[in-house]
């Protein structure tokens, strides 16, 4: 219980931040009314520069009315423009003229009428409330003007009491709309997990879902993508187990066969061409598993990082393993390459490319055939081909080659179809890619992986 209440949520999160975001705005406006409070240290200088201000104004009138017209004004057009707006909403002025008239006074019935010094300031009360003030002369007009001293306080106290009751009653009239609206949001969401719920384990099918708002498309999209993902690479598995149980039960009947033949031998004969049957037999069985082992190595793993070797010596130490198997089959095996030729590969899956370009070709090649291997740099890139002169690949089969268990109709050659497979999926590996172009003698094969 206590675990689920803890459990981030969508709707939680949303809470906070507007907590945050309203605590955050109780800061700003704080620290926006601590700046105003602080400024009434200049009281002093503001109730002298108003009241001087006014003064050189009244300097300039010619009679009671335009007097009080001009004070009136000035005084309204201060509590509009000043930034220290919460002394100049509480100014205190009094205008008279030469008589000792008084002519214009905002003083509140039963409030002392203002005695300021000119040039000095002074200090009296209203309500409780301290102010400053002082006195500005003109020829035919004096004008007392005061200005309240808050206490810091106190004003925070109200403001702080004010701001929060705003918030507090703000929040909630902020928060419902958006939980609302978020709840309502989440609700396609919640639904396409539910349907996704529903479906059983061997329905990898797209949604074929069209989303009502448009925030949920890359969603269903990639989502669809990954279903799509999933069903090909489930497919692509059950033709490989189905495709490689097929290749192996040929060499498992003819080891079976041959078993049984050995076993009702009678001579020497029939039995020394059981058993050659035998380790042909067992012999392709290996050579399969070993490819099914390297398809399931390079499907899909992060490759060990490219060390830098002498590709050159690599090349020409496993041509040589590969010598007698050449010579054997009547066939003419060279390397062209420099005797040194430094590049970062990964060792193991370079060789499985090129075991699998040169067995090809040996396999395929007739009799009397050449076989020709080359390394090269081109361009920063690594080079190397393999190119024969044996019956070649028709056009519009060369990339179908590539793919696992495909053969080329007519080709008797021992194998499964696995080497190309497994040679172009390690280029891939690498970060490089194999092309299959026509061969030695405007015939044969030529494969180039460039990396």
């Amino acid at each position: 219980m206590i675990a689920s209440l803890l459990r981030p949520t969508l709707v939680r999160r949303v809470f906070l931040s507007l907590l945050i975001a309203s605590f955050l705005i109780w800061i700003v406006m704080m620290a926006v009314n601590l700046s105003v409070t602080l400024s009434d240290k200049r009281t002093g200088d503001e109730v002298a520069n108003l009241t001087a201000y006014l003064a050189d104004g009244l300097a300039k009138m010619d009679s009671d009315q335009s007097a009080r017209a001009f004070v009136f004004g000035a005084i309204g057009e201060t509590r509009r423009d000043a930034y220290n707006w919460r002394n100049f909403q509480e100014v205190k002025y009094q205008l008279r003229n030469q008589d000792g008239k008084v002519i214009l006074s905002n003083l509140r019935p039963g409030e002392a009428a203002l005695t300021g010094q000119s040039g000095q300031l002074g200090e009296t009360r209203f309500r409780g409330q301290r102010y400053l003030m002082t006195r500005g002369a003109a020829s035919r007009w004096t004008v007392d003007v005061a200005l309240p001293m808050h206490d810091l306080f106190g004003v925070l106290r109200d403001d702080a009491l004010g701001l929060t009751l705003d918030i507090v009653i703000a929040f909630p009239l902020v928060f419902i709309p958006v939980w609302i609206a978020v709840a309502r949001g989440l609700k396609p969401l919640q639904q396409l997990s539910d349907r996704i719920a529903a479906r059983g384990a061997d329905e990898l099918s797209p949604l074929n879902v069209d989303p009502k708002y448009a925030e949920m498309k890359p969603l269903v999209g990639a989502l669809d993508s990954l279903l799509l993902q999933l069903q090909r690479k489930v497919d692509r598995e059950h033709a490989f187990v189905h495709d490689a149980a097929h290749e192996l039960r040929t060499p498992i009947a003819v080891i079976s066969a041959q078993a049984h033949v050995l076993s009702l031998a009678s001579g020497a004969q029939e039995r020394q061409e059981a058993e050659r049957q035998m380790d042909l037999a067992i012999a392709r069985a290996g050579h399969l598993i070993h490819q099914l082992l390297d398809l399931a190595r390079l499907d899909g793993k992060a490759l060990p990082a490219a060390i830098e070797i002498d590709v050159a010596q690599l090349v020409r130490a496993d041509l040589a393993q590969r010598v007698q198997l050449a010579q054997t089959r009547g066939l003419d095996l060279s390397f062209d390459a420099p005797d040194k030729l430094l590049y970062a590969i990964e060792p193991q899956v370079f060789r499985s490319v090129l075991h699998n370009l040169v067995d090809n070709a040996i396999a395929y090649t007739q009799q009397g055939g050449r076989v020709v291997v080359e390394l090269s740099l081109r361009a920063g890139q690594l080079v190397l081909a393999v190119a024969d002169n044996g019956p070649g690949i028709p056009v519009q089969e060369r990339t179908l080659v590539f793919e696992r268990f495909y053969r080329v109709a007519g080709n008797d050659a021992p194998g499964a179809g696995l080497g190309l497979a497994i040679a172009r999926q390690a280029a891939a590996g690498m970060g490089g890619e194999i092309k299959l172009e026509t061969g030695l003698d405007a015939r044969g094969c030529r494969f180039t992986l460039c990396l």
